[in-house]
């Protein structure tokens, strides 16, 4: 296989040499030659420029979402798809569009312990509260009782109606009248003209 001529030129006479600068490409400052030295071309005076600014939106090699494996900017995440999602710590949003954050996980659990231990002293105190309303009444304690309109019961068990009170009422005023009535002065006198008094039998 034959080399390039290129290749031949150059190990010509041991080594490039002169007719390496003078004859495949010569020195110079014009089309087609090479630099040399302090040559201006070998200097550039524009200020550099990062190469991501390069990069960015508007850049001269702007790049794109999808050229790095990411998400559109504006496919932003929701219920139903997937995409960037903005973080939040509120606990009383109703948005779908966000993520929570621990901060936000962290407050909610310790709302729902603290709820949680209030309805377990609620409860306690409900529970407290039926077992005094079941327990029955006495003489020395307060509790549940039964109503009676019952007059002649010993029992210390129950509780008087007020029909048994209205009876036992009209019966003292009943008995009352009758004493009244009952109370008189005698007199032994045939002349006496007292509506008041109560002839004796003698």
């Amino acid at each position: 296989m034959a080399y390039p001529k290129i290749l031949q030129r150059l190990f010509e006479n041991s080594g490039a040499g002169p007719r390496l600068r003078k004859e495949i490409l010569p020195f110079g400052s014009t089309p087609g030659t090479a630099c040399e030295g302090n040559d201006a071309r070998l200097s550039n005076a524009r200020v550099p420029e990062m190469h991501k600014e390069t990069h960015q939106s508007g850049g001269a090699d702007a790049l794109t979402p999808e050229d790095i494996g990411a998400h559109p900017a504006g496919g932003m995440a929701s219920a139903d798809k997937a995409g960037i999602a903005r973080l939040s710590s509120a606990v009383d949003l109703d948005s779908e569009d966000r993520a929570a954050t621990p901060k936000a996980v962290k407050v909610t659990h310790e709302l729902a312990a603290r709820a949680k231990a209030d309805a377990a002293a609620a409860q306690a105190r409900a529970d407290s509260a039926h077992a005094e309303a079941g327990r029955a009444a006495s003489t020395t304690s307060s509790g549940r009782v039964q109503l009676s309109s019952a007059l002649n019961s010993d029992s210390e068990a129950l509780a008087a109606t007020p029909k048994a009170v209205k009876a036992v009422y009209s019966e003292a005023v009943k008995s009352a009248s009758l004493t009244q009535a009952g109370r008189v002065k005698l007199n032994n006198t045939v002349s006496s003209t007292s509506a008041a008094e109560a002839a004796t039998a003698n």
